[in-house]
């Protein structure tokens, strides 16, 4: 049989795994509040996701209120879905961003320059193209502003 070392025996055994598990989850915890995931480029990562899987809902999501207010085309779930996600399924076979650079910050607003890949319906070959989205930081989330959403 086998023996259980001393150290693994008695109460206080249970306050070391205590102390341990408390300190794995406090720092994960620490690690969740100082990273941040709201980024304008992680918003026009998830935009192009999005767009590329049809997910029209997601895309709009990501659309500023600004956007939405101020140019019809974008105005509702049901404009977006007809001037930007069933545009996009019909020309293209293929579209993913390639590089995102985000320019300086200024206040509540930026400019982010896109280089993505795409191939149209009749296409042979892929190509890349660039866009500049403007981004603007709605109750502390970065959105896509417009005034063009399409690639």
């Amino acid at each position: 049989m086998m023996e259980i070392p001393d150290d693994l025996k008695g109460p206080g055994v249970i306050f070391k795994y205590a102390a341990a598990v408390f300190l794995i989850l406090a720092a994960v915890g620490i690690f969740l509040l100082i990273r941040n995931p709201d980024t304008p480029i992680s918003t026009v990562e998830s935009y192009f996701d999005a767009l590329a899987s049809g997910n029209c809902p997601k895309a709009y999501r990501q659309v500023s209120f600004y956007a939405k207010n101020n140019f019809a085309t974008y105005g509702s779930p049901q404009d977006f879905a007809k001037n930007v996600c069933s545009q996009v399924k019909s020309k293209y076979s293929l579209l993913k961003t390639e590089k995102i650079d985000q320019g300086d910050v200024s206040g509540e607003t930026v400019v982010v320059t896109v280089l993505y890949l795409f191939k149209a319906n009749w296409m042979v070959n892929s190509q890349e193209r660039s866009i500049y989205f403007n981004m603007r930081k709605e109750r502390g989330v970065w959105r896509i502003d417009g005034p063009e959403l399409q690639p």
